[in-house]
């Protein structure tokens, strides 16, 4: 996708969408993105967890940024799935994302993993929606809310992790 097509996505007037592109590093690793030859080089298949263990075994020391999303709807009904997702992998991840936490209970989701750090973004007129991101202890990181859309159509997050001696730059949304 090109700048334009990006900013096309989101009718959004607070201004906030145009200083994503003024950064030149995040604007450099978006355009990464824009070739459709590197869609082809990637493998988005689904697998068992023997399958992911495996695969993820022989390379475990050489992931800079380990992220891991789940479509969880409603973290009340499916947390012990996750609980149990998770106790199968062998790789911890630096960061989880949540997508579709819903807004109830969502005081208690900082306590569902005590070595992540939980931040969230929610719908402003649903409970339904919402994005929750665990960051690992281990990681630090920073929001970078100059670039947060604030125009209620999108949930969102921008973060900077470090993990090691690598800043990542990262963004998430709904």
């Amino acid at each position: 996708m090109t700048t334009v097509q990006l900013s096309e996505m989101f009718v959004c007037k607070t201004g906030r969408w145009e200083n994503i592109f003024t950064h030149n590093h995040l604007r450099n690793y978006l355009s990464k993105f824009t070739n459709k030859e590197d869609y082809g080089k990637l493998s988005f298949k689904y697998c068992s967890e023997d399958n992911f263990n495996n695969v993820t075994f022989s390379i475990q020391n050489h992931i800079e940024l380990s992220i891991l999303h789940l479509k969880i709807r409603s973290p009340n009904a499916n947390l012990s799935g996750l609980y149990q997702f998770l106790a199968l992998l062998n790789l911890q991840f630096d960061v989880i994302v949540l997508s579709e936490i819903w807004t109830s209970n969502i005081d208690f989701y900082s306590n569902i993993l005590p070595e992540y750090n939980f931040i969230y973004d929610l719908q402003c007129d649903s409970i339904v929606g919402g994005i929750g991101i665990l960051v690992h202890n281990s990681s630090s990181f920073r929001e970078l809310t100059a670039y947060k859309l604030d125009c209620g159509k999108v949930e969102n997050i921008w973060l900077m992790v470090k993990n090691g001696t690598k800043y990542n730059y990262h963004r998430w949304s709904l």
